[in-house]
């Protein structure tokens, strides 16, 4: 069937047609009660029924104008926010704000701009290109100086890191913190083995900072042709709890979903802190096995986020 058959058919067309059928039908009536013989039933007939369907016509256009404009005014709208109008535009922060501020109906005047600033820093990646995937860690600690408290930590570390553009260079970053109180001699922090897609690098560490209190390692590597990188690490530390009785973890990118696995040695004890994440961490509990923790965060951890356990030794 042609396409202006099948559109004739279509109860739509004869529904936008109305107006114009009233209009036509109104001046040919009324064309038909002009020319017809003065002062006949026919000319009376026609102007009436020619000035009551053209007056329905105009009304119908009317109706059909006012939908057009509903219809048109939906459109428009829809340009505005669209995600190609809007990132066309220069001043988006200011209409980010605009629209968080009506969000939460304009509360806290007083503190409502650094509010939005800090959440914009926060949690707005505007200046990010990368966050951590899938993260998992497993913590094994021993305790090897039951008299001096002195532990072991064998750290285990498997991660993804995604990056926005594979030709970027990515400077893959870590520091370590260990408190020591004047005997870092016997401190020890070592790099058994790292891995970047299954490639091993050697790293040594260099001590940035090194106190009466505190010894820092840092170690970094520059990577770059990709946008995933599987990263494997071991980790070994030998110190003190009576000095540093505190493991930390957060980072500077934004980490999706960590799974955090503690094997303990018996004589120890632990106390496990969230650190400012939006939500809880999921502890998963072993039956008749008070050796092993597993702490599991199903979401987005932020910048300045993550976890802090304290460690104790036993009483027994």
């Amino acid at each position: 069937m042609p396409e202006n058959i099948r559109n004739i058919t279509k109860k739509d067309y004869w529904i936008n047609s109305i107006p114009i059928i009233f209009i036509t039908g109104g001046v040919i009536s009324l064309l038909l009660g002009k020319f017809s013989m003065s002062d006949s039933d026919w000319k009376v007939f026609f102007n009436t029924v020619g000035t009551t369907i053209l007056s329905g016509g105009v009304f119908s256009f009317i109706l059909k104008y006012l939908q057009f404009s509903k219809i048109f005014k939906d459109d428009l709208l829809d340009i505005i926010y669209s995600e190609k109008y809007l990132k066309q535009q220069k001043n988006l922060i200011e209409i980010w704000e605009r629209v968080s501020k009506i969000v939460f109906k304009n509360k806290f005047e007083t503190i409502s701009g650094q509010i939005l600033e800090d959440v914009k820093k926060t949690y707005l990646p505007t200046d990010q290109v990368l966050y951590y995937n899938n993260v998992k860690q497993t913590l094994e600690i021993k305790l090897i100086d039951s008299v001096n408290q002195k532990i072991k930590v064998v750290q285990h570390s498997d991660f993804e890191i995604v990056v926005e553009d594979k030709n970027q260079e990515l400077n893959l970053k870590s520091i370590n913190s260990i408190l020591h109180n004047n005997r870092s001699n016997e401190v020890k922090f070592e790099i058994k083995s790292l891995t970047v897609n299954n490639i091993n690098y050697e790293i040594t560490p260099n001590i940035p900072l090194n106190n009466r209190n505190e010894i820092k390692h840092e170690y970094d590597i520059n990577l770059k042709g990709s946008t995933n990188y599987i990263i494997k690490i071991e980790i070994e530390k030998e110190y003190y709890i009576l000095d540093d009785n505190i493991i930390g973890y957060q980072k500077k990118y934004i980490i999706r979903g960590l799974n955090l696995h503690i094997i303990l040695d018996n004589k120890l004890k632990l106390r496990f802190n969230d650190c400012g994440t939006l939500n809880k961490f999921t502890e998963k509990k072993y039956k008749n096995n008070d050796t092993h923790y597993e702490f599991i965060y199903d979401g987005h951890i932020y910048p300045k986020q993550g976890y802090m356990i304290v460690l104790e030794k036993n009483n027994f």
